[in-house]
């Protein structure tokens, strides 16, 4: 296990700005595409609006790939798109939560009376 983490975080070093990016592309295209995929599924088959948001956020990363190390705006200006893309996604589970169904044995108890 040691030897496995240290190989890991010998790739790591590897990465193209390890400052920007703490990943390599090799591992960040396929953690992109697995996580899309994943939330597309699941917003299909639930409908609930935060997955939806995060099949968006997801894929956002990668325009940080064209951002040059001068070009600090662009990379704040992502950043808080992305921010707000997750606040968007907390709010919209909250909000779109099931309501809680009243106990029926109550209902039926006050009927019978």
């Amino acid at each position: 296990m040691l030897t496995t983490l240290a190989l890991f975080m010998s790739q790591v070093a590897d990465a193209e700005r390890p400052s920007l990016f703490p990943f390599p592309s090799w591992m960040h295209y396929p953690f992109v595409a697995v996580a899309f995929l994943f939330f597309i599924i699941s917003f299909l088959k639930q409908r609930k609006p935060y997955q939806l948001i995060f099949a968006i956020a997801i894929p956002l990363t990668l325009t940080l790939k064209f951002v040059t190390e001068k070009d600090r705006t662009l990379f704040y200006i992502i950043g808080a798109i992305e921010a707000l893309l997750v606040l968007a996604a907390i709010i919209s589970a909250i909000v779109c939560r099931p309501k809680k169904k009243d106990e029926p044995q109550a209902d039926a108890g006050e009927k019978k009376e």
